[in-house]
């Protein structure tokens, strides 16, 4: 087995690894002939599951627009980062290159509480405006823009103290090309996010169209790249400086973001199907074989779902836990909401999408699996 590259970045040093399925194998499959996904039931008949409710909040201000296009979630500390796909759109005086929106964790909870009867929360103070508007830190990346030809914007985002790791990709000929960026925030108030030039690459697969490197996530010195056609078959991961194979539990669909592992090495994952989507692999959705299809799943080719997999030795595998669906909004359902940033929160998750049909932050109530470390 080729050793792993440390790759140092700033006082740390990190293993840097890019993900995606291998072989297609057995029920749900594995990848490098290792990561096993849990064994389905097919004797058994398919359950109706409940399914999620997704809350819309209500966003103000400059990026409560549909070309905000949010492509990444994170928390830095008790602040949400959202990530739009491209800053440049989002100016400041001071920040030419753009910006990042931010939010405290309590004014997310007290807007929930006060605008989400259900959850029967109760606010910290008093209930804030109709609206949430997002402040803006300024965003420096004039390293990276100059250094990157036929950019086509961020897809992820981890923060790890004040350091920030990026994804972003740029669509061939002759190569879609992924790159895995890391900058740092500064200590001025706003923070300011800055981005070293360009230092990892890699050339991706031609499975899908506007397919790239969509999710990422820190695991104690590891940073893992999620290739958005996870399910491809005939793929394998790779370590950077050098290459060697990282095994993961093929599922059908896209996946799109990841919340950060919990103490266990478990994380979730949004597993979306755009309707009409001709995904090239695998072809029989074994998880919703097993767990069944919820009612508004059953009523189109739509899927919005969260799956859970757990950072093994042995590789990325499918958790043996139950999907979150979230209930579809029937009348766009052809349209599909694109989620595209995923993160703890309380009992549940947000969750946002980019421009399809709307760039919308929201809570899924889910407190019977999002568990927190």
């Amino acid at each position: 087995m080729a050793r792993r590259a440390r790759v140092r970045i700033g006082r740390g040093a990190f293993r840097v690894c890019v993900v995606w399925g291998g072989a297609w194998l057995g029920v749900l499959g594995c990848a490098c002939g290792g990561a096993k996904a849990p064994p389905a039931t097919p004797e058994s008949p398919a359950p109706i599951p409940a399914e999620a409710r997704v809350h819309n909040i209500e966003l103000g201000g400059p990026l409560a627009v549909r070309e905000a296009e949010f492509s990444g979630l994170a928390w830095m500390g008790d602040t949400l980062l959202l990530l739009p796909q491209y800053p440049g759109r989002f100016p400041l005086p001071e920040a030419p290159g753009g910006s990042i929106g931010a939010l405290s964790k309590r004014e997310i909870e007290d807007w929930l509480a006060c605008h989400v009867q259900e959850l029967a929360w109760q606010p910290s103070d008093r209930c804030p405006e109709a609206a949430l508007t997002p402040a803006q830190w300024p965003v420096d990346d004039s390293a990276v823009r100059p250094n990157i030809d036929a950019f086509e914007g961020y897809e992820a985002l981890v923060v790890d103290g004040q350091r920030a790791f990026l994804t972003a990709e740029i669509t061939g000929p002759p190569h879609d090309i992924g790159y895995v960026l890391r900058g740092h925030f500064t200590a001025e108030s706003p923070p300011k996010l800055v981005l070293d030039p360009p230092a990892h690459r890699v050339v991706l697969p031609r499975a899908l169209p506007n397919t790239g490197l969509e999710a990422l996530l820190l695991h104690d010195d590891t940073l893992l790249a999620l290739y958005e056609a996870c399910g491809v078959r005939r793929l394998h991961a790779h370590y950077w400086q050098p290459l060697a194979p990282v095994p993961m539990t093929h599922v059908a669909y896209r996946i799109t973001d990841a919340t950060s592992p919990d103490s266990r090495g478990r994380f979730w994952a949004i597993n979306y199907r755009w309707p009409g989507d001709d995904h090239p692999g695998p072809h029989i959705d074994r998880i919703s074989e097993r767990y069944g299809r919820g009612a508004t799943h059953r009523q189109t080719d739509a899927v919005e779902r969260l799956l859970a997999f757990d950072v093994r030795p042995e590789g990325v595998v499918l958790a043996d836990q139950a999907p979150i669906s979230l209930r579809l909004d029937l009348e766009r359902a052809r349209k599909g909401r694109n989620w595209e940033g995923l993160v703890r929160f309380k009992e549940g998750f947000l969750i946002a999408s980019d421009r399809h049909p709307q760039s919308w932050l929201a809570y899924v109530h889910a407190p019977h699996a999002a568990r927190l470390p």
